[in-house]
């Protein structure tokens, strides 16, 4: 008799190290940076005061951008699509990368160091 097969995982194990690592760092960044009870961004259209609960990314999640803090912006989860929605508006509040910058990192020293940190955590 046969051993029974094991389930195709949905995501690799890379992917799923590369995440957890990720919602760490963003739990992290949101309670640490004072995001927890903050004016929200004015895009948002809220009451004043709400808890940001997640991360906008405003170049995107590709590779090193997915864990360059400068490019992270605090929301909650009912308004994060908000940028995708409205570019244009987005994009005159900075919100959104500019034609030709989305998926982009900046060639500098801070996206090298990022670069090196991943391939040391094996993502």
């Amino acid at each position: 008799m046969s051993k029974p097969r094991k389930p195709i995982r949905f995501v690799s194990n890379v992917k799923a190290n590369s995440d957890r690592l990720y919602n760490a760092m963003v739990k992290e960044w949101l309670h640490n940076d004072g995001y927890g009870l903050q004016d929200m961004i004015a895009y948002q259209r809220m009451t004043p005061i709400h808890v940001a609960t997640c991360c906008h990314h405003e170049r995107g999640r590709l590779n090193t951008l997915k864990f360059d803090k400068r490019f992270w912006c605090p929301t909650t989860a009912e308004n994060s699509l908000w940028p995708h929605q409205h570019i244009a508006e987005a994009r005159k509040l900075g919100l959104i990368a500019e034609d030709g910058d989305w998926h982009k990192a900046p060639d500098d020293v801070e996206t090298a160091k990022i670069k090196n940190w991943m391939k040391e955590k094996g993502i």
